[in-house]
């Protein structure tokens, strides 16, 4: 598991191979896009990359998603399925998010594939496994407790595996560009506007007994009466069908450079807990949040409302709709917040990540010319 030193040269790696494995699930997108922003960074910087992933049918093709894509069956055996897709495409690197499973990680080690995981707090045991490690030449950990809960396994640990690379990786999301994110407001009639943003995520997950976005379209709805624009991004994964609203710019799904420029120029966002919320903090947005029900969100939720990053409220559209007009209201609460992000919110880790894997790349770039 050598790696180079912390600079690699890009112009020194062959066209790499690379496949993504997000978990596909039935409520949430958040590993798909982690991974999504990470495959087009990397294409960014290595025009020759071939870049896959293995996803299940059901899951949503975002805009700006223009990779292959092979598919696996929610009902495949491990590792079989992906053992066969290895073979085919032959990747350098697998990046598998919060999908992990044991046998799928030992079949592409066994096939030479570099191995990077990553996965998030509430699946942090699973992570600290040893034949998990292992199998891995790079492990990547999303807090969900807060910047002190994403804690790594024990250099003991790391030892015995092999001293796989471990990092956490506090937020994952695209480079802020201005200009784009300047003509993207116009284009969408919210230049000069001040506007609340209104994001549930993917839209899978039900609040209050109903579709959460369904909720957060009733919360922007309402602040929308009281005076202020509201933008709504539903999600890919919301089923359901809305009348349009006075004063509520509804988009039903946004790919990620969408999202980061709505989310920065925003007053006030409205978001759940997964790795939007991420995102909001690491831009520095005066934010309101509600946990989605599933551990990681309530875990992130609970750090922001400790630590004082974020209006943490109820799952319901009144005390969402409250939150945000109570941040909008008052000046000296926002710039709190803000100057409170400043200090200990979460910092993008794209850069960094990117980085890893390139080394990474590079490194068994190497050991093939020695074996060679």
């Amino acid at each position: 598991m050598s790696e180079t030193g912390a600079h690699a040269d890009p112009r020194d790696l062959e066209s790499p191979r690379l496949l993504f494995l997000p978990r596909c699930g039935e409520t949430g997108i958040g590993e798909y896009v982690r991974c999504l922003t990470l495959a087009r960074a990397l294409r960014a910087r290595h025009e020759k990359a071939a870049i896959h992933f293995a996803v299940t049918p059901s899951l949503p093709r975002l805009a700006g998603d223009d990779f292959p894509r092979v598919e696996l069956a929610r009902d495949a055996a491990q590792g079989e399925a992906l053992d066969a897709i290895l073979a085919r495409l032959r990747p350098h690197c697998l990046v598998t998010n919060n999908r992990g499973r044991q046998r799928e990680l030992e079949c592409a080690r066994a096939r030479g594939t570099a191995v990077v995981a990553i996965f998030s707090t509430d699946r942090r045991s699973r992570a600290r496994r040893l034949d998990v490690l292992r199998s891995v030449d790079q492990l990547w950990i999303v807090p969900g407790e807060g910047r002190d809960g994403a804690r790594l396994p024990s250099r003991l640990a790391r030892w015995i595996a092999g001293n796989p690379r471990c990092e956490v990786v506090e937020t994952l999301h695209p480079p802020v560009d201005p200009a784009r994110a300047a003509k993207r407001c116009a284009h969408l009639g919210l230049e000069g506007e001040r506007y609340a943003l209104f994001a549930p995520g993917g839209g899978g997950w039900r609040l209050d007994g109903r579709p959460a976005a369904d909720v957060f379209a009733d919360a922007a709805a309402r602040v929308a009466r009281a005076g202020t624009r509201s933008v709504l991004v539903a999600g890919p994964l919301h089923r359901g069908v809305r009348e349009p609203q006075d004063a509520v710019l509804t988009l039903p799904e946004v790919e990620p450079d969408a999202m980061v420029d709505l989310v920065a120029g925003a007053e006030v966002v409205a978001c759940a807990g997964g790795g939007l919320l991420g995102w909001v903090q690491a831009l520095g947005r005066p934010c309101v949040a509600t946990p989605m029900p599933c551990g990681d969100q309530r875990q992130r939720t609970a750090a922001c409302r400790e630590e004082r990053t974020a209006l943490v409220v109820d799952g319901t559209a009144d005390a969402l709709a409250e939150g945000a007009r109570l941040l909008l209201c008052d000046a000296e609460r926002r710039r709190a917040l803000r100057e409170r992000l400043a200090a200990v919110g979460p910092r993008n880790a794209l850069a960094r990540c990117v980085e890893l894997l390139e080394q990474l790349l590079r490194a068994r770039a190497e050991e093939r010319e020695h074996t060679a």
